[in-house]
């Protein structure tokens, strides 16, 4: 099988070539995401990423590329029991993730505005 960071990767370029409207606009996309145009991030983005955020940001994409590492790992010769702790850890977090993405704002249903 292939692994989680190759398909990661894959979708994303995927991502680009459909949403690009040319060529030279989706190689202008990639050339941005390996930072061509230079490696930090705008004052859009920095004043929304800061302290708390900026190491949950770090923290989840670690966990996403640490839990199917362990998960594998873990299934070498393991009783099921050592298994289940990476979902025990796994799925508190997820939960509070999506909570506290919910409570975070309200948008409303974009087709109600045509």
């Amino acid at each position: 099988s292939m692994p989680v960071p190759l398909v990661m990767l894959l979708v994303i370029i995927g991502w680009v070539v459909f949403r690009a409207n040319d060529v030279g606009t989706a190689m202008g996309f990639l050339y941005a995401m390996v930072g061509g145009y230079g490696l930090g991030l705008s004052a859009d983005m920095a004043w929304q990423i800061r302290g708390l955020a900026a190491f949950m940001l770090v923290f989840g994409f670690g966990l996403a590329y640490a839990i199917p590492w362990w998960e594998k790992r873990s299934q070498e010769g393991t009783p099921a029991l050592m298994r289940a702790r990476v979902r025990v850890v796994a799925v508190p977090l997820f939960l509070l993730a999506v909570a506290k993405l919910s409570a975070q704002a309200y948008t409303p249903f974009l087709y109600f505005q045509f």
